[in-house]
């Protein structure tokens, strides 16, 4: 019922908008691939640690990487649907 509030009501629907160009919106766009590639991570993740414990700096480090490779992904696959928008009104 909050959810509707917030987009029903114009006051509160512009507060939490957002531009399509922020890195989170762009992360919403492509969530199913980005969540497939986050369990893939995952797993890879559990080897590493299988392999070498570590400590929390190395756990640190794997979530950081994890979560850079997430954002990357979905920026790499804006991108790439930027180019097929390209191409097609310069096709036109």
């Amino acid at each position: 019922s909050v959810s509707y509030l917030i987009v029903a009501l114009p006051a509160a629907s512009n507060l939490f908008r957002v531009r399509p160009d922020n890195p989170l919106a762009i992360l919403g766009k492509r969530s199913l691939p980005v969540f497939i590639a986050g369990t893939l991570l995952a797993m890879a993740a559990q080897v590493l640690k299988l392999i070498n414990p570590g400590g929390p700096a190395y756990d640190t480090l794997l979530i950081a990487a994890g979560i850079a490779m997430q954002f990357a992904l979905a920026l790499y696959l804006e991108w790439l649907a930027g180019l097929g928008t390209s191409r097609a009104k310069e096709a036109r």
